[in-house]
């Protein structure tokens, strides 16, 4: 029976109550039954009623068995009510239910299939048809995937019905299908089709096929299509698929096309393509689009490029005081990337102005690219600026990994004052760092003063360590220091090595005094194998003196 068609997306139980409860509304509102006989299209057997007939009876009955997931009881009753009520209201639901159980069973999906049929060609205007025929579609699908290639025209010939459903349902198990053969098919429904969502089925289709052979059609629809979901696709095609003749397509699209999300698609597709014929539409777009997304995904796509005109265009955004953050901090990762000398104006004003301590930590990266070039000077004058009078942590720490490569003399003293005054531990570890690799006699008090006052047993090692390659001649006096008062034996320990390198006689009464008194027993073995490399009288006393002592133990 045709009494109104249902909405594809709606389950076919919830569609059968709708269709209840419409003729209900109709019986209501309608109040001659001879009007209703005379109007009505459906053809009533004498039992049949809408409330309380045996046919009714039956369908009833069948549907609680098939809620109930009794699948071959309930085929049983819907087949004895067509048996017994050919001219039902219900027969042709009862069809389709007979179809739907036999497909719930799982390995019946040919008689499922045959049933299916049997509506479309006993009913052909039932409201159930359009169902039936998509659920045809989908069970050839899974009989072809099974080896029943006989089934394979039914997939192909439901792309020419009318039933929307079906041709959609067709659209997808050829998707499934995996079958290359649907290519042409489908760039001809792409061509011709007049259903929207048809298209976009098939766009959506050539886009998983990754078909270069749908490429003359797709530019095409990004031409003419009104569908901004097609024209969507068709660009998640271009991504994947990549062909010169889109290049002009798109820069066409980037320059006419007001849908933001459009041109943002365009922007990824261009980025891809990485092609310089593209950097002057990218550059418009990042000098004069009102979008920041669109700007910054047109810096993305120069960024690919490499291309030394985007310069000027990037000091110009970092130049904007009220400039988008995320497009400066873009704009200097690729200075940074081009390695240009032209940046380094920006990237200092950037250190000397921006308030955001992210953006300004970028500069100093992009300014690292130029330590050992012309502009060293330029960089070295910012790196001790920073060190000077910048307050962030991470910016100072980052000048001074600089400064470390740099290995420039002129930044001594302000290494020597940050040891001095500095509190933040890693500021001060990574000074002494440069400062070990430093031949400047400068440095030697302030390493002399860390290694004796300094509350940080870390920054006093690393401070011996340093002193260790220092020829200077307070540098013994001060190993020796620490071996007599440092709390902490391994620094004890370190500077007994240290004074056994030097080779110097001074060390000689403070080894021997470690030898007998430390507290520490590896403290004071240690002191005594010292002791055997200094060719010195006091040291072979002590020796002697230590295994007579212990023969005698």
């Amino acid at each position: 029976m045709k009494m109104w068609k249902p909405c594809s997306n709606i389950p076919p139980a919830m569609r059968e109550l709708f269709r209840r409860l419409l003729a209900i509304g109709i019986l209501l509102f309608l109040a001659a039954p001879q009007l209703i006989a005379q109007t009505s299209s459906f053809a009533y057997s004498e039992e049949s009623t809408w409330g309380g007939g045996e046919d009714f009876k039956l369908f009833d009955e069948g549907k609680r068995l098939r809620n109930e997931q009794k699948w071959r009881e309930a085929i049983a009753v819907f087949q004895k009510l067509r048996q017994q009520f050919p001219q039902s209201v219900y027969a042709d639901d009862a069809q389709f239910w007979i179809a739907y159980c036999f497909k719930k069973q799982g390995d019946k999906t040919e008689e499922a299939f045959r049933n299916y049929e049997k509506l479309v060609q006993e009913h052909p205007q039932s409201s159930w048809v359009d169902d039936a025929e998509a659920e045809m579609v989908e069970l050839a699908r899974d009989l072809v995937a099974q080896g029943k290639s006989e089934y394979r025209r039914y997939v192909d010939t439901a792309l020419e019905k009318e039933s929307r459903m079906a041709r959609l349902q067709a659209l997808l198990a050829l998707g499934d299908l995996k079958d290359r053969k649907a290519i042409p098919l489908l760039v001809d429904i792409l061509n011709k089709e007049k259903d929207a969502a048809i298209r976009l089925r098939a766009m959506m289709m050539l886009e998983e096929f990754e078909a270069p052979e749908a490429m003359p059609a797709v530019l095409q629809t990004l031409k003419t299509e009104e569908n901004k979901d097609i024209k969507l696709r068709a660009l998640y095609y271009l991504e994947n698929v990549y062909d010169e003749r889109a290049l002009a397509v798109l820069l066409e699209l980037l320059r006419t096309e007001k849908d933001p999300d459009l041109r943002l698609r365009t922007l990824y597709v261009l980025e891809e393509m990485s092609s310089s014929a593209a950097a002057p539409a990218l550059l418009e777009v990042l000098q004069n689009d009102a979008d920041p997304n669109l700007r910054l995904r047109a810096l993305y796509a120069l960024e690919e490029l490499n291309d030394e005109r985007v310069v000027p265009a990037l000091l110009n955004v970092l130049s904007k005081k009220e400039e988008n953050h995320d497009l400066k901090l873009r704009a200097l990762y690729m200075l940074e990337e081009i390695d240009d000398l032209r940046a380094i104006p920006g990237l200092l004003q950037v250190l000397k102005t921006e308030t955001d301590a992210n953006l300004r930590l970028r500069a100093l990266y992009g300014l690292e690219k130029h330590k050992d070039s012309v502009a060293a000077q330029e960089v070295l004058a910012a790196l001790l600026e920073v060190l000077r009078d910048e307050k962030d942590s991470e910016l100072r720490l980052r000048a001074l990994y600089i400064l470390e490569d740099m290995e420039s003399a002129e930044g001594i003293p302000a290494l020597i004052e940050l040891l001095a005054k500095e509190q933040d531990s890693n500021l001060r570890l990574r000074a002494l760092y440069i400062l070990e690799k430093s031949d400047d006699s400068r440095a030697v008090p302030a390493l002399i003063h860390v290694l004796a006052n300094d509350e940080d047993a870390n920054l006093r090692l690393r401070a011996l360590y340093a002193l260790e390659d220092k020829d200077a001649p307070e540098v013994v006096p001060a190993f020796i220091e620490t071996l007599r008062n440092d709390s902490e034996a391994n620094l004890r320990l370190r500077a007994i090595a240290a004074l056994e390198e030097t080779q110097d006689e001074r060390a000689i009464t403070p080894l021997i005094d470690a030898a007998k008194s430390d507290s520490n027993r590896e403290v004071r073995s240690r002191a005594l194998v010292a002791l055997r490399a200094f060719d010195d009288e006091r040291a072979a006393a002590a020796l002697i003196e230590f295994l007579q002592r212990e023969y005698k133990e």
